[in-house]
C-alpha cells in the first residue's frame, strides 16, 4: 500500500477519456500477449489416460487472473485502480476499475470476462454485466470475449467477426462496449503450405 503513494496519480477530464485510455489498454493487453506468444498461459494441458496431451482453455475465473496481471502496468502508469473479482450485491464481477476526475469525483467500470465458447454468452452481456453496473454504480461496462478457436479447438462454431457482430447488435447498453481477445493458437510456421512461385 506504501507503493501507491510514489505513484503518478492522473485525474481524468472526463469520462470518456477514462474509458478511451482503459480500451486502449485492453487491447494493448491483447497485443503484448500475441506479441510475446503467451496466449499458451491461458491453455490448460489435459492429461488423460490414452488421450495425448490434449489442449484445452482455462475456464474464465483463471482466464480472468491473467487478464488481469497483464493489465497491471497499464493502470499503474494511467493512474487508475484495477481490482480483481470484487462481489456487488448482484454477484461477483471479474475486474472492477475505479479513476478519479479532475472535480474530485469517481469514475467507475465493471469488465465481465466470458469464453467465447460459453453456453451463456448472451446472458453475459444482456444480464450479468448490466446487473453489476447498477450494483457498482459504475458509469461503464466492458464485455471482455475470449475467443479461443483455432486448430486445437473448433468452438464457437461461428467465425469471430460474425460472433463480433452479433454480440455488437444484442447490446442495448450505450455505456456498455464489446471487445474480443484471440487467444488461439497459431499455427507453427512448418505446418503453413508453402507455395512456390
Amino acid at each position: 500500500a506504501q507503493g501507491h503513494n510514489l505513484l503518478p496519480k492522473k485525474n481524468y477530464s472526463t469520462s470518456l477519456e477514462f474509458l478511451t485510455t482503459l480500451l486502449e489498454d485492453i487491447r494493448l493487453s491483447e497485443k503484448k500477449i500475441r506479441d510475446t506468444n503467451s496466449h499458451i498461459l491461458f491453455w490448460d494441458r489435459q492429461r488423460k489416460q490414452g488421450v495425448k496431451n490434449k489442449l484445452l482453455p482455462k475456464l474464465e475465473p483463471e482466464a480472468a487472473t491473467g487478464i488481469y496481471a497483464f493489465l497491471q502496468d497499464s493502470s499503474i502508469n494511467h493512474g487508475y485502480e484495477l481490482m480483481h473479482e470484487t462481489s456487488s450485491s448482484s454477484g461477483s464481477v471479474d475486474l472492477y476499475v475505479i479513476a478519479t476526475n479532475t472535480n474530485g469525483g469517481f469514475i467507475k467500470a465493471c469488465i465481465e470476462i466470458k469464453n467465447a465458447h460459453s453456453d451463456n454468452i448472451e446472458h453475459g452481456l444482456k444480464e450479468q454485466l448490466p446487473e453489476y453496473i447498477r450494483g457498482k454504480n459504475a458509469d461503464y461496462g466492458i464485455y471482455l470475449v475470449l475467443s479461443y478457436k483455432c486448430e486445437k479447438f473448433e468452438r464457437p462454431l461461428e467465425e469471430l467477426s460474425n460472433l463480433k457482430l452479433k454480440l455488437t447488435r444484442l447490446n442495448q447498453f450505450s455505456n456498455i462496449s464489446v471487445e474480443i481477445f484471440d487467444l488461439s493458437i497459431p499455427l507453427p510456421p512448418s505446418s503453413k503450405k508453402f507455395v512456390y512461385q
